[in-house]
């Protein structure tokens, strides 16, 4: 319940954050939502870690990529969208990223809190109104179509170094950025066992 996706309070640093949460919902995008909760977690010794889904598809400079949170519990990682107040299961049992990719479409989704997800009002990319873009969004169910677009390319951030293993057209720009191609073996054998 304590963020909703947004751009309008992304210059607030962490601790301002915490701070503004106390009495108001946070209007962050993913990013700034992952990490700030993130910030909490490490604070009381809950593992977790910044996890990303790219698109293949044609960018469009909206909803090419997202962040989550996996949280290490029961043993496993497991993911969280607290962007989205989201969290997936299949046959009752919680899904991480790559469960998720690679039972999608046949896996549940489950709302975490009953609120608002976004303020579209305070969605803006260049000067123009993301609102019609993200509003269809908050159906649960268009979340399904959400997810397959913005899940195609699963990344994880290891101490500052984001990883990925799929091929793309995208990988020179991904590289560019700093992001380390790996095997799928190496990416799974290093992050998911």
């Amino acid at each position: 319940w304590l963020t909703t996706q947004s751009y309008a309070d992304n210059s607030l640093t962490y601790p301002q954050m915490t701070e503004r949460a106390k009495t108001d919902k946070l209007r962050i995008a993913c990013g700034y939502a992952t990490l700030w909760t993130k910030t909490l977690l490490d604070a009381i010794g809950i593992p977790s870690r910044m996890v990303n889904g790219i698109t293949m598809e044609a960018w469009n400079y909206v909803n090419d990529g997202h962040a989550m949170l996996e949280t290490f519990l029961g043993g496993k990682w497991v993911l969280f969208d607290f962007s989205f107040n989201t969290r997936f299961w299949k046959n009752g049992a919680p899904l991480n990223l790559i469960e998720v990719i690679e039972n999608m479409p046949n896996y549940e989704i489950e709302q975490m809190t009953i609120d608002t997800s976004y303020d579209v009002t305070g969605l803006y990319y260049q000067g123009h109104s993301l609102a019609s873009v993200f509003e269809p969004m908050l159906s649960s169910s268009l979340l399904y179509d959400v997810y397959a677009r913005l899940l195609q390319i699963p990344l994880v951030n290891d101490n500052g170094i984001v990883y990925y293993f799929k091929t793309s057209p995208y990988d020179a720009q991904l590289q560019a950025w700093g992001y380390r191609k790996i095997s799928q073996t190496e990416y799974i054998n290093r992050f998911y066992t």
